[in-house]
């Protein structure tokens, strides 16, 4: 239809130009110095310039090639190929097609009976001389492919004493010199040069990095996590996910070290986890992550610092790990730093990202709460600060929910990190500190949420949760310069991507403009 249809055909050496002859099309082609040689190189490229009048309409320029189309188009060029279809295509008639003549050809040579052999002393005395020629080059050949497998399975040979003589004495360096594990982040030097926009450098060590886990079949440690909680469910998380995949790593090598008791985290990308807490005091690990912080200057794992070594080596002696892998959350954080320094858009997280849902095995719920509940997490940050406003905005958000709900509050009485909690203690509210420790402490909040009807908390990391658990979220702030809008942006995209419940960010003051507007005092996510 496309060739019949058409007002021409324009080609540079195909078999549609015969087509196109037998629908009666003009047929143009261009002949471009680089295609000579597929082009006039060839004999059959002649037949069609030649061959009953020839074929094609020739040009040699551009110029002269796009005149020529437009006189095709408009209609002025009348084309005749019968005689070069008579005499090149089908000889026996414009109306035969080849095709049917082809398939009669075969049908009557089936019908014909099998010729017989023809026997003459001549065809005896060639076909002996070509038996013996034909025996003699077999031999021969046969004789060459045996010293060339002779050669191949000595160099085999070779190639496999020398592997086991370098790993024999690599296993005994390393027994003997070198470290059990291998530390997989880029190099110290690298991220301090590092300065530009362009991050090929990072993608690529990256891909070589989960390559070689891959490879090693030894067993891996990720980890360990000790910055905040947003980080680990919105990047580090899904790229663990992404790295599981790209190097088809199995989850009973991967061993997740993080702290709270998030190993529901965990579940689909580690067999097994442990928790800092149950390797460090509590004490000891405040005094450490202080150092660890000021060293870095900052939360973000961009360093493998003492404390980091300090937490693996007890791990690995927990576990009786003799030679493992140690995926550091450095890899992570120096890939996606283009990205958080604006130098990168957002595809760069995509691309070594997948989110998914928090699937919680099943549980038993945790005890002393009603079936159905919102639950309320306030705590101090930048988006919403230590402030006298703040404390009463917070009370009476709290006042107002349990007027039409039960009201859980998750507050730790922990202090384990920079961030205050808000006191929502009232009468008619839940409260689930007597159940907290260290090392429980995200886990029984995670289960809190995970059954929870909504999720009401100050805007951070932690109200990542809610949605990414199936819950709708209401998310609070005050101070909008007290975070980063790009991570806000990424989670909002993640959250539509796995169409989550509604996640909902809002000004403490908007609040009681919604509910002027809407005449109602009661908020919306509690319905």
């Amino acid at each position: 239809d496309a060739l019949y249809y058409s007002a021409a055909v324009v080609g540079l050496n195909t078999s549609a130009f015969l087509e196109a002859g037998i629908a009666g099309r003009p047929v143009l082609a261009v002949l471009p110095k680089a295609y000579w040689k597929s082009q006039e190189g060839t004999l059959h490229f002649h037949y069609l310039t030649n061959v009953g009048g020839g074929l094609l309409q020739l040009s040699r320029s551009m110029d002269e090639h796009l005149f020529q189309l437009a006189k095709a188009v408009s209609g002025e060029i009348s084309v005749d190929h019968n005689d070069f279809v008579r005499e090149f295509i089908r000889p026996f008639g414009l109306g035969q097609s080849g095709s049917q003549r082809f398939a009669d050809a075969i049908e009557r040579l089936a019908t014909k009976p099998r010729p017989r052999p023809t026997r003459s002393s001549k065809a005896v005395v060639a076909r002996s001389l070509l038996r013996s020629r034909l025996t003699v080059r077999h031999l021969r050949n046969r004789l060459r492919r045996m010293r060339k497998d002779v050669r191949h399975d000595l160099r085999k040979t070779r190639d496999r004493l020398l592997r086991t003589v370098r790993r024999a004495l690599k296993r005994w360096s390393e027994s003997k010199l070198a470290k059990p594990w291998r530390v997989l982040i880029p190099s110290t030097d690298r991220r301090r040069a590092w300065s530009t926009n362009d991050n090929q450098e990072e993608i690529a060590e990256t891909l070589q990095t989960v390559t070689t886990v891959r490879a090693s079949g030894r067993p891996i440690l990720v980890g360990p996590w000790l910055s905040e909680t947003g980080f680990e469910l919105l990047y580090w998380i899904p790229f663990l996910r992404w790295a599981q995949k790209y190097g088809h790593l199995r989850a009973n090598r991967i061993i997740a070290v993080s702290r709270g008791g998030v190993g529901t985290w965990y579940s689909e990308i580690a067999a097994r986890y442990l928790d800092v807490f149950d390797l460090v005091p509590v004490e000891e690990f405040r005094l450490a992550n202080d150092q660890r912080i000021r060293k870095q200057e900052g939360q973000k794992h961009y360093l493998v610092t003492p404390f980091d070594r300090e937490i693996v080596r007890l791990a690995a002696a927990e576990l009786k790990l003799g030679r493992y892998d140690w995926l550091h959350p450095g890899l992570m954080y120096n890939l996606f730093r283009a990205f958080w320094m604006q130098l990168a858009p957002v595809s760069l997280v995509r691309n070594f990202s997948s989110p998914r849902l928090l699937h919680l095995p099943a549980v038993d719920p945790v005890p002393g709460l009603p079936k159905r509940y919102v639950a309320v997490k306030f705590y101090t940050n930048h988006a919403l600060p230590d402030t006298l406003e703040n404390k009463q905005f917070v009370m009476s958000v709290v006042e107002r929910l349990v007027k039409h709900t039960h009201v859980v509050l998750l507050q730790t009485g922990l202090a384990l990190d920079e961030h205050g909690e808000y006191s929502g203690e009232k009468a008619g509210v839940y409260t689930i500190k007597h159940l907290m420790t260290p090392g429980t402490n995200l886990d029984v909040q995670t289960r809190v949420i995970a059954r929870a009807d909504a999720l009401v908390s100050t805007y951070g990391g932690f109200s990542y949760l809610g949605p990414l658990l199936g819950v709708k979220t209401l998310a609070l702030y005050s101070n909008p310069d007290g975070f980063r809008s790009d991570h806000l942006e990424v989670a909002q995209r993640t959250f539509h991507d796995l169409s989550t419940p509604p996640f909902v960010t809002v000004h403490c003051d908007d609040v009681t403009t919604f509910e002027g507007l809407l005449g109602s005092e009661r908020l919306a996510v509690a319905t």
